[in-house]
C-alpha cells in the first residue's frame, strides 16, 4: 500500500434500502464464525455482503455463500506455529503485529468494494473499520465478543488469573498506567506507524474513544452475562451469543460411531490458538480413567496426544460443536466465548481452564451462573480434575442450572438481534 493511495473524503449516503456490508475477521474460529453468521443472516435480508479473512478461514465464509476476499498470505498459520504464543508477555508484540499487517492487507482488499452509489457499512472486529471510517468515510460496527473487551473502573473484567478487588479510582490508575506503559507502546505505536503511512493524524490513546467510537457497538452476548455498567460506552448494546457451527453441522461418521459405543463421553479441547497444549491431553486422560469416563479429545493435530490411546478414549480433529454437545456429560475447555456459549446452550456443565485474555473473566461469569468449576493450568492434575468433573457430572445443581440457562438461550436469537441493531441504525 503506497502512502496517499487513499483520499480522506466521504460520499455515503442513507438509502434505507440495500446496504453494500464489508466485513472483516481476525483471530480464531471463535472469531470468525459469528461474524460469517452475521453476514449470512444480512445478506439473506437482501443486503449486499462481502467477507474479508485471513485464508485458514475463507472456506468458511464461501461455504456459507458469502463472497470473499482472503487477506495476508496466511499469517493465522504462522501464527499457530511460532512459539511466541506461549509465553504471556511476548504474544502481545505477535498480536500487535498481526493487528497492524491484518489491518493494512485488510484496507487494500476492502476499498475496491467500497459502492459510492449507496451506503458501505463495515462489520469489523479490527482496526480495519476505523481505519477506513477515517479514510473514506464509511460508517463502522465494532464487535465485542466477551464483557472483557469493554473497560470499566466499576467493575472492571478479570484479566489475571487471581481475582483482585480494587476502589474505582486505583481501577482508573491502573488502567492509565496500562495504557501508558503497555497499550500505547505495543499496541498504539505500529497502528499509528500505519496510520503515518496512509496520512491520517496519529491516535493519543487506542484504548479509549477510539476503540469504541463505532457507530454501532454491539456486545456479542446476553445482557444478564454482563450487567452493564455506568461507565460503559455509549449505546453499547448486547445482542445475545450468536450461534454458529462452520461446514453443515452435521456430526461426521466416526464421531456418531464413537458416541453410539457407550454412555455420554467428557470432551476436552484447548481451543484452536492453543494448537501445542502440552500435558493438557495426557492429564485429562488420566483423570478419565481415574473416573472411569469415556473421553473425546478434540485438536486440530495429534500433537501432544498419544498415537496409542486407552479404550474409550478417541481423538478427533475438527467436530461441530452445536451438533455435539447434547451428546456430552460435560465439556473441558479453554473458556474462549464461542465454546462457552455452545456448551451453555446445550445446558450441560463445563469445566474451565483458562489461559490467557478474556478467558479468565469468562469462566469467572459462567462459575458465578453455577454451571461451571474453574481450574488454572498451574492446578490441572489428574486428581483436580478428577474431582472437579465429579462435581460436575454427580451434583445434579449443575446440570439444573445449566438446563436453566439454556432455556434463556433459546429464546435468543443472537445473529437476528445483531443484525436488527445494525440496520436499524442504517435505516433498512
Amino acid at each position: 500500500m503506497q502512502a496517499g493511495s487513499y483520499q480522506i473524503h466521504s460520499n455515503q449516503k442513507k438509502t434505507g434500502k440495500n446496504i453494500n456490508f464489508l466485513i472483516n475477521a481476525i483471530g480464531s474460529y471463535g472469531d470468525i464464525l459469528p461474524l460469517i453468521a452475521i453476514g449470512r443472516e444480512l445478506q439473506t435480508r437482501g443486503h449486499a455482503v462481502h467477507f474479508f479473512a485471513d485464508p485458514y478461514f475463507i472456506k468458511h465464509a464461501q461455504n456459507a455463500g458469502l463472497a470473499s476476499t482472503p487477506i495476508t498470505n496466511g499469517l493465522w498459520a504462522e501464527t499457530l506455529k511460532n512459539p511466541l504464543i506461549y509465553d504471556r508477555l511476548k504474544i502481545h508484540d505477535l498480536l500487535s503485529h498481526g493487528c497492524a499487517v491484518y489491518g493494512e492487507s485488510a484496507l487494500q482488499a476492502m476499498e475496491p468494494h467500497i459502492d459510492n452509489t449507496r451506503t458501505t457499512v463495515t462489520v469489523c472486529n479490527s482496526y480495519s473499520g476505523r481505519l477506513l471510517r477515517d479514510l473514506r468515510g464509511c460508517p463502522t460496527v465494532s464487535v465485542h465478543y466477551a464483557p472483557y473487551s469493554i473497560r470499566s473502573s466499576i467493575s472492571p473484567p478479570r484479566y489475571l488469573p487471581r481475582t483482585i478487588k480494587l476502589p474505582a479510582a486505583v481501577n482508573k490508575m491502573y488502567f492509565w498506567l496500562m495504557d501508558v506503559f503497555f497499550i500505547d507502546r505495543i499496541y498504539t505505536k505500529p497502528l499509528n506507524a500505519l496510520r503515518g503511512k496512509l496520512g491520517l493524524k496519529p491516535i493519543k490513546r487506542m484504548s479509549n474513544a477510539w476503540q469504541y467510537s463505532a457507530e454501532v457497538k454491539l456486545g456479542l452476548f446476553p445482557a444478564w452475562f454482563a450487567e452493564t455498567q455506568a461507565d460503559w460506552p455509549a449505546n453499547f448494546q448486547k445482542t445475545g451469543f450468536p450461534m454458529f457451527d462452520a461446514g453443515d453441522g452435521a456430526l461426521p461418521q466416526p464421531v456418531k460411531d464413537f458416541l453410539d459405543a457407550g454412555e455420554k463421553p467428557i470432551a476436552f479441547t484447548a481451543g484452536t490458538f492453543n494448537t501445542s497444549s502440552d500435558d493438557f491431553f495426557d492429564v485429562s486422560i488420566k483423570a478419565c480413567r481415574q473416573l472411569g469416563k469415556r473421553a473425546m479429545l478434540i485438536s486440530p493435530t495429534q500433537e501432544n496426544i498419544s498415537q496409542s490411546l486407552p479404550a474409550g478414549i478417541a481423538h478427533f480433529s475438527y467436530v461441530p460443536f452445536g451438533a455435539l454437545m447434547p451428546h456430552l456429560a460435560a465439556f473441558v475447555h479453554h473458556g474462549g466465548i464461542g465454546s462457552l456459549a455452545q456448551t451453555m446452550a446445550a445446558g450441560i456443565p463445563q469445566l474451565i481452564r483458562p489461559m490467557f485474555g478474556d478467558q479468565y473473566d469468562n469462566a469467572q461469569r459462567t462459575t458465578a451462573l453455577g454451571i461451571a468449576k474453574e481450574v488454572l493450568p498451574k492446578d490441572y492434575t489428574p486428581e483436580n480434575v478428577a474431582k472437579a468433573l465429579a462435581e460436575l457430572v454427580d451434583n445434579p445443581v449443575y446440570k439444573q442450572n445449566a438446563l436453566r440457562y439454556a432455556a434463556l438461550l433459546e429464546k435468543e436469537n443472537g445473529i437476528s438481534n445483531a443484525c436488527d441493531a445494525i440496520l436499524k441504525e442504517f435505516g433498512s
